[in-house]
């Protein structure tokens, strides 16, 4: 079932994006968005922002401190 809330999308790849970047090999390897749409960069910056608001333990666990710069 395809997820019907795309902020909902945007912090799952937030999470999936920054896990790969520390090392971590999930088992699902499917992206939430794919990172060859147009609006992968811009999706997980909000969800990065989402996640240090609202979880700043998560967002430390996944090393999430400052924004990507914009493409």
């Amino acid at each position: 079932m395809k997820t019907l809330n795309p902020l909902r999308r945007s912090v799952e790849q937030a999470i999936i994006h920054n896990r790969k970047l520390n090392g971590v090999k999930d088992r699902n390897i499917i992206n939430s968005i794919s990172p060859k749409r147009a609006i992968y960069n811009d999706a997980v910056l909000w969800g990065e922002d989402w996640i240090r608001n609202n979880d700043p333990k998560l967002a430390k666990e996944l090393g999430i401190k400052k924004c990507l710069k914009k493409s």
